[in-house]
């Protein structure tokens, strides 16, 4: 199974490494002796962010290998309250329509979204891409089932009826995000559409984003922020999306 990669370019002013070196000394021309004894007074403060975009380009045997991507949280020095943010939307996996008396929430997974779904857990491991620090998922059957599929041992799971009713409204995830608790810094949302689109849309900027498809992986990332609800009014890095090709 192939699997298509879009590319957002980060901010290089926000992103790159910075390394100042402060020297506070007086220099003294009378001896050389002096000027070694008061070299260099001060602090380095080295503050490296390495952000990148992942995404699955082939998961036989062909093709280029993946790119890795990871990214790492440093403590913000100065920001009293303030930290870094992820926060992982991901769409369930294609469910079945072959029962036609299941209510829509019961639909299970599709042979072709088990297929989906278990490519995407491979490669999250392979890449080495952080788990979340915990999980809100609807409580359908299919979301169930991918979560299930992620095989993310120990990472608890909250099966929340909110993120099944206000998934037809354009802005029912963002609504959902300003009710996380702040001491959660990674978060992953597996959830539905059209919510799914218009949240990733909404914190990334990513207006271009037309569809959302099944399966379909995205992390957003905020280098300093508050709370969640900060977050949302904050424009994010998309630093991850994966989604299969041909969607």
């Amino acid at each position: 199974m192939n699997y298509g990669s879009i590319r957002e370019e980060v901010d290089a002013e926000d992103l790159r490494s910075e390394s100042r070196d402060i020297n506070n000394n007086e220099r003294s021309q009378e001896s050389k002796a002096t000027q070694k004894s008061n070299a260099t007074i001060g602090a380095i403060l080295l503050v490296l962010v390495l952000v990148g975009v992942s995404t699955v380009i082939s998961t036989g045997g062909g093709g280029s290998a993946p790119t890795r991507s990871s990214h790492q949280r440093l403590p913000l020095l100065g920001s009293p309250g303030r930290t870094s943010r992820t926060l992982i939307v991901l769409r369930h996996a294609k469910a079945s329509r072959d029962d036609p008396n299941l209510n829509d929430i019961d639909r299970p997974l599709s042979k072709i979204g088990k297929e989906e779904i278990r490519h995407i857990s491979q490669y999250l491991r392979d890449e080495k891409i952080a788990a979340p620090e915990i999980i809100f998922a609807s409580p359908s059957v299919r979301t169930m089932e991918t979560v299930k599929a992620l095989d993310m041992k120990g990472i608890p799971v909250v099966y929340d009826q909110n993120l099944y009713d206000l998934a037809s409204k354009s802005d029912g995830y963002i609504q959902y995000m300003l009710g996380l608790d702040s001491k959660y810094t990674r978060v992953m949302i597996v959830g539905h559409n059209p919510a799914c689109l218009h949240l990733v849309q909404h914190l990334a900027h990513f207006k271009m984003l037309f569809k959302y498809p099944t399966s379909t992986y995205s992390e957003i990332y905020w280098r300093s922020v508050g709370d969640w609800t900060d977050a949302a009014n904050q424009r994010g890095k998309l630093v991850n999306f994966i989604q299969p090709a041909g969607k």
